[in-house]
């Protein structure tokens, strides 16, 4: 379970799927923005806004929530948990134990609930109903009404705890619940979200995050015809996006423009917005701690009162550095950005150090974790997919991982399910370079 506040903007969502760029606004997605705006703002409504994994879906939420507009709402947030891991034997089919759904939906809902807002004046009012939402939900349970004694039974309870959450929810005026990842709901827990909104409260706005993904459930949604049903989709960045959030990016924090590095960004991530943030901030630390170090030595072997001009990162070696189209690559220290004016020289350290090839620690450890959770089939198939380096089919793959061709088929699913392999048309690959 999870529960954030819709003012941790930047906080990251779920591993690889987080897009915290805090700091550096909000880049691209104005359409998006603007209907997923227009669709909360019109009344009740189920809005699914789906999209890959790391291509800030939960993020588009949070700037959309954050407008002045819905100041003063109930805004609540509960996410579904990541279905245990349980990577099964090479033989097993399906990838049915490391891909099996998490009871979780009913506790994010009640991880939502949770952050309902204390209002005297609405809760004075509530009837008996209402306490049975305290059963579940502890910290309400000082809130509401003592609940009736039949609840006690589990079966009533559990019949009435979609009335009961209508209810309340229904006397806190204009309210949104967002739950996350609906993807990787229960049964049980989406028939409980079924019936809540079966019969929405007017002033009741549901909103969905769910990842886009072969194999993997749509959210269905029945609703009366006063909801409206919208759905939002959420892409990575294109060339000019990433450009422009790389130019802010490095404009706050006094970086000097260096042809070439919203390109070489852009390569490396695919557009991803949480690899691009991560990948700038990691290769921002690595070029000032290397400057920082040099800095530090030469200062004291020549302790002058002068300052002491700060070298830029030796460059490495021709098989890790990417050439940057355009720009000549250096093996001597040049003095033009040793002199550092109005920051040239720390954005050519910064692309540098972007270049050399660095797998951001966040993107490292995300990897490591949805690695975790593949079977050792699915495992060999992202290995053949890492030896070919390139756009292959599932016959393809199966064929290097050695693996018959069923076998390979539903391996290259559950990559695709968790994250570690995407589609492009017939053939699979990695989402961005850093996953490779």
């Amino acid at each position: 379970m999870e529960r954030r506040s819709f003012a941790e903007q930047g906080a990251g969502a779920e591993p690889g799927g987080g897009s915290g760029f805090a700091g550096s606004g909000f880049v691209g997605r104005g359409p998006e923005l603007r209907r997923l705006r227009e669709v909360l703002a019109a009344g009740a409504c189920v809005v699914v806004v789906r999209g890959e994994a790391g291509t800030g879906v939960s993020r588009l939420v949070d700037e959309a929530l954050g407008h002045p507009a819905f100041t003063g709402w109930a805004q609540l947030r509960g996410g579904c948990p990541q279905p245990a891991s349980g990577a099964a034997a090479g033989g097993v089919r399906s990838g049915a134990v490391a891909d099996a759904p998490a009871d979780g939906l009913a506790d994010a809902l009640a991880e939502a609930l949770a952050g309902l807002p204390y209002r005297p004046s609405s809760q004075a009012r509530l009837p008996a109903l209402t306490g049975v939402v305290g059963l579940i939900v502890p910290e309400l349970a000082d809130r509401l009404p003592e609940p009736p004694a039949s609840a006690a039974d589990p079966e009533v309870r559990r019949a009435l705890l979609p009335r009961a959450i209508r209810v309340l929810l229904a006397v806190q005026g204009d309210t949104v619940l967002v739950i996350e990842d609906v993807h990787r709901a229960d049964a049980a827990g989406l028939e409980l979200l079924h019936r809540l909104i079966e019969s929405m409260p007017p002033r009741l706005r549901v909103v969905v995050t769910e990842r886009v993904a072969p194999g993997l459930p749509l959210f269905g949604v029945r609703v009366p015809p006063r909801v409206r049903v919208a759905e939002v989709g959420v892409r990575p960045w294109t060339p000019e996006e990433t450009g422009a959030f790389v130019r802010r990016w490095v404009g706050e924090r006094a970086y000097g423009e260096e042809p070439g590095l919203a390109g070489l960004v852009h390569r490396r991530t695919a557009g991803h917005p949480g690899a691009a943030e991560a990948l700038l901030a990691e290769a921002a630390g690595g070029a000032m701690t290397g400057a920082a170090d040099r800095g530090a030595v030469a200062a004291e072997a020549d302790p002058a009162p002068a300052p002491v001009p700060v070298p830029v990162p030796v460059s490495v070696s021709v098989d890790v550095e990417e050439t940057v189209p355009g720009r000549v690559r250096r093996t001597e220290p040049d003095p033009v950005r040793e002199a550092g004016a109005d920051g040239v020289r720390e954005a050519g350290a910064l692309l540098d150090a972007v270049a050399r090839g660095l797998v951001p620690v966040r993107v490292r450890r995300e990897w490591a974790w949805r690695w975790g959770r593949l079977t050792e089939d699915a495992r060999r198939v992202v290995q053949a997919a890492a030896v070919l380096d390139r756009a292959a089919s599932v016959g393809v793959l199966a064929e290097v991982a050695g693996l018959e061709p069923a076998r390979g088929e539903d391996a290259a699913a559950l990559a695709v399910r968790h994250a570690v392999l995407r589609e492009e048309g017939p053939c699979l690959v990695f989402r961005h370079p850093l996953d490779r």
